[in-house]
């Protein structure tokens, strides 16, 4: 079975908004839950936004996001955002339950 991801307890606020400002290729987020700011840029920004309405699996958010980018859904494609997925949970940004 497919691991599924969500975006971690206190990033989202009480009424299930994220904490951002955005400017030209860049986000900074601040995570409620840790009270740590990170700056991202747009990219990795989009993949967490894909899991603002719930959770998705690998396969969902990189369906999601080739269809944003206009790419195509590949092996490869699902690795690099297997990765950043991976890095936003190294920042407790998001969980893999």
């Amino acid at each position: 079975m497919d691991k599924v991801w969500c975006i971690a307890t206190g990033v989202l606020s009480e009424t299930g908004a994220l904490s951002f400002v955005e400017w030209d290729e860049n986000v900074s987020l601040y995570n409620g839950g840790t009270g740590d700011t990170h700056l991202l840029n747009l990219f990795p920004f989009e993949v967490l936004l894909s899991l603002v309405p719930g959770h998705g699996t690998i396969a969902s958010i990189s369906m999601h996001m080739a269809a944003i980018c206009g790419e195509e859904d590949n092996q490869q494609w699902r690795s690099n955002i297997l990765k950043i997925l991976m890095q936003l949970e190294e920042l407790e940004l998001v969980d893999c339950q």
